[in-house]
């Protein structure tokens, strides 16, 4: 397993040595983090990851596994 800069890729943050991109703890941490961020600090007219693609980028990939993106859409909206 090696670190990739997120920079150069295209999908999460650790490449393995099979040569693809794995979901990691780090993409869920980065996703929670983010969406706590634009929820909570964040003013709403200007969105957090305007200038940042490639965090966007993570966070729209992450979104797109069918468990994750299921859990996000029927998940119980709360205050916190």
């Amino acid at each position: 397993m090696r670190f990739v800069r997120l920079t150069r890729s295209i999908g999460y943050i650790v490449q393995t040595k099979i040569l693809y991109f794995q979901l990691t703890l780090a993409d869920l941490a980065l996703h929670v983090y983010i969406e706590h961020t634009e929820a909570h600090v964040a003013p709403s007219d200007r969105p957090l990851l305007n200038n940042y693609t490639r965090l966007a980028e993570n966070r729209r990939n992450t979104e797109r596994i069918p468990k994750i993106r299921d859990y996000l859409a029927n998940r119980p909206h709360t205050d916190l």
